[in-house]
């Protein structure tokens, strides 16, 4: 019995740098993302008074979405890190006023009915910042 559990921790402990040189470096479609937003990503605004009017949203990543209030409309809302992010099926704004500014928080439901009580808890998720978003017929101007 002794061997068998040194032998499951010898190969435990031979899997550790594996492991670490898998998550360390980002994947290329990961580098590929991060620059299409970079891009993508125009003017930074202090608030936004459309949190009545989202049209639709698509998530970025877990850090961010981009939410369509108009028929060219778009802003990239990034949060900080936020678990269910990246997976929400809707979203639900809590904001101090009449206007969505940093500070305000996106509640990212796995559900797109909201906050059905099936699943998983929703996630808060903490703005950090607005931005404009380019459309791909700005990106083709430029």
């Amino acid at each position: 019995m002794s061997v068998l559990k040194i032998s499951a921790l010898t190969a435990s402990l031979a899997a550790l740098p594996l492991l670490a040189a898998c998550s360390s470096a980002p994947s290329e479609a990961q580098q590929e993302r991060t620059a299409m937003v970079e891009a993508r990503k125009g003017e930074q605004v202090n608030n936004v008074c459309f949190a009545g009017q989202i049209d639709s949203f698509s998530t970025v990543n877990d850090r961010a979405v981009v939410v369509r209030t108009g028929v060219r409309d778009r802003y990239l809302l990034e949060t900080a890190s936020c678990f269910g992010l990246g997976n929400a099926l809707s979203l639900q704004i809590e904001n101090r006023g009449g206007c969505l500014s940093r500070g305000d928080n996106l509640i990212a439901y796995d559900s797109a009915f909201g906050n059905d009580g099936v699943g998983m808890k929703p996630s808060r998720c903490l703005i950090t910042g607005i931005y404009e978003w380019k459309d791909e017929e700005e990106m083709a101007a430029q």
